[in-house]
């Protein structure tokens, strides 16, 4: 069996012009039943039709055609094929969920030709019926031409009636598909207007969304830089009544040493020893800590206070600026975190902290530097030094014999070295002249500068001390 391939329109118009058969096939993608009832249409003998004009369509289900379609004819069940006749009439409605065979299938085509032309023939009767007449009213000869046109009349108007029938019922499914294609294209426009207003009302309420969390998140770090800053002070205002506290013992450390301060004095140092309360821990529900790592880095994060000291030493190990091996110190009091059981609150880091991220080489170091009782290093050296301490005794006894003679002959070079020397400066002393002017002043000769000197100094030259501008100093 051949398919229309043109639309449904058309196919309806060759329908119309052709006065037969028509076959309308629905059917769904991809299924089982809809395969097996299309391979059988496609292999039908079309003799069947006994040279009856057919038109044959397919409708996918879901489709426009297949929706319009089902406006005239419901679709209950998919796959399923209309055998439609005169007038759109149905002659039969093959299922595909029946089990049917290409046997069965042939036969319901048969069962639909008969009652075709069982359609046809009564037609034929219609338009058979004013001719008897006519020739009833020919053989009696007793009616006029009058009533020959009215007996002739109805006959006509049967047949005329019964074409115009087809038409209007054509026209007026063509107008209901027009009507339907109008209302579709009515809601689909209804339906993207709507689909606009929520994506413009979606867009609205989303903006409005980000201005309330940006407005938030602005009063959050407000209240924020708030509590840092009333944290900060309260831990300056700490740190001043402990240095304030410092000194106090400090002068009362030194009174009482010296004997110079009473007993009332060290009485008040202290009670203000009880009463100020260093590194008091705040009540608080976080805890800022701050981590520096060696190169001058840091690590801010904010943590619960009653989270454990694990807790900020593993996130410090996660950072990867950290050092291979490193500790927590805290600034001050200075000291080494190592309980990592207590939380914050307990180790007095909350509200804010500063820790210290050092080096475990570096703090051996140190350690080293300062010096321990038990020095865990040179074992070795001092062993060698107790070995090789009498032969080196003995070497030093030996080399005290050979060297005598040398030892002799220097001090003989160093003290004429030293006769030499005090027989030039005896020489340069002679050198030197005083002489008297007429005023009673002496003069002195060193070399080629000669100066000026009263005989009432009761020091020499060399014993004055000059100023800077070359003039002596009272």
């Amino acid at each position: 069996m051949e398919w229309f391939n043109g639309t449904v329109d058309d196919a309806l118009t060759e329908y119309q012009q052709k006065k037969g058969i028509l076959i309308v096939y629905v059917y769904a993608e991809n299924d089982d039943n809809s395969s097996k009832l299309g391979d059988l249409l496609n292999t039908l003998d079309i003799s069947v039709f006994e040279s009856i004009p057919y038109v044959a369509i397919r409708m996918v289900k879901e489709s426009e055609n297949a929706k319009q379609f089902a406006q005239f004819f419901p679709t209950l069940t998919v796959p399923v094929c209309y055998i439609l006749g005169m007038n759109a009439q149905p002659l039969e409605v093959i299922t595909g969920l029946s089990g049917v065979t290409s046997d069965k299938l042939l036969g319901e085509f048969k069962k639909a030709v008969s009652l075709f032309k069982e359609q046809i023939g009564e037609m034929k009767k219609n338009v058979d019926i004013p001719k008897d007449k006519e020739d009833r009213i020919e053989d009696k000869k007793e009616e006029t031409v009058v009533v020959q046109k009215e007996e002739a009349a109805p006959g006509d108007t049967g047949a005329s009636a019964d074409t115009t029938t087809s038409q209007e019922k054509l026209e007026y499914y063509r107008k209901l598909l027009e009507e339907k294609k109008k209302s579709d294209a009515k809601k689909e426009e209804e339906e993207k207007h709507k689909k606009e207003m929520e994506r413009r009302m979606d867009g609205k309420a989303m903006a409005e969304l980000r201005e309330k969390q940006r407005e938030r998140e602005l009063k959050e770090a407000a209240e924020e830089r708030r509590r840092q800053k009333a944290e900060d002070a309260q831990a300056l205002q700490r740190l001043r009544d402990q240095i304030k506290l410092d000194k106090e013992e400090r002068a009362a450390a030194a009174a009482s040493k010296n004997g110079t301060a009473g007993e009332e004095n060290v009485k008040k140092a202290e009670k203000k020893v009880e009463t100020v309360e260093m590194n008091k821990p705040v009540n608080s529900d976080e805890c800022r800590i701050q981590c520096r790592f060696p190169d001058g880095q840091t690590l801010i994060k904010v943590f619960p206070s009653k989270e454990l000291l694990q807790v900020v030493y593993d996130a410090v190990n996660e950072d990867a600026r950290k050092p291979p091996s490193f500790f927590l110190m805290q600034t001050y009091p200075r000291k080494k975190l190592t309980d990592m059981n207590k939380s914050l609150l307990e180790l007095g880091l909350t509200p804010s902290a500063v820790l210290l991220v050092v080096s475990s080489k570096d703090g051996n170091e140190n350690n080293r530097g300062g010096g321990s009782i038990l020095p865990t290093y040179g074992y070795f050296e001092m062993l060698i030094g107790f070995f090789f301490l009498p032969f080196s005794a003995m070497w030093r006894f030996l080399n005290s014999f050979w060297n005598n003679g040398g030892r002799t002959n220097q001090r003989g070079t160093i003290n004429t070295l030293r006769e030499n020397n005090d027989k030039n400066n005896d020489g340069n002393n002679k050198n030197s002249s005083k002489k008297k002017n007429d005023k009673g002043e002496s003069t002195v000769k060193d070399g080629n500068i000669q100066r000026f000197k009263e005989d009432t100094d009761d020091h020499s030259d060399s014993e004055a001390m000059w100023n800077g501008n070359s003039t002596q100093q009272l």
